[in-house]
């Protein structure tokens, strides 16, 4: 039986070279690098749009005020609420008495209707809708539903 000896030329490569370790590192840090910029367009993007759409709020009130007198949506008072063709207002605080302040009371009898605020901040929606100055309709609100509960 012989046996032979390999030369140098005859041995396989085992293993990564630095090189190669050091360019698949370079490869993965960009990769993650890349995956990180793209979260973060993602949430400048989010805070944009959030921006936008508060802006827009504050344009249609603003708008809201202009054509109705200085009233604000939601606090408008019941005469100048049926002048205007909105909703009805009650006569009691926080349900629409154009004192400027968008009042409400904490409600509990409606929580089977989903929410517990009701009065002025309710309206304001409402109101916004009926003017045309917001996306959305928003007509569920209506005298009974912001009447405060009773004893309030």
């Amino acid at each position: 039986m012989q046996t032979s000896l390999k030369s140098p030329d005859d041995l396989t490569q085992q293993g990564f070279t630095l090189i190669e370790m050091s360019i698949v590192l370079v490869i993965i840090a960009l990769i993650i690098a890349g995956v990180l910029l793209g979260q973060d367009m993602i949430n400048a993007a989010s805070i944009r749009m959030q921006i936008a759409q508060i802006e827009k709020y504050k344009s249609a009130v603003n708008t809201f005020k202009t054509k109705y007198n200085n009233q604000l949506p939601g606090d408008i008072d019941n005469a100048d609420a049926v002048a205007f063709g909105f909703q009805a207002r009650g006569s009691q605080p926080g349900m629409g008495n154009g004192d400027g302040i968008i009042a409400g009371f904490y409600n509990p009898t409606s929580i089977a209707n989903g929410s517990t605020q009701a009065g002025e901040p309710t309206m304001f929606w409402v109101d916004l809708s009926q003017a045309n100055l917001i996306d959305g309709t928003f007509n569920t609100a209506s005298p009974s539903s912001i009447n405060p509960p009773a004893g309030g």
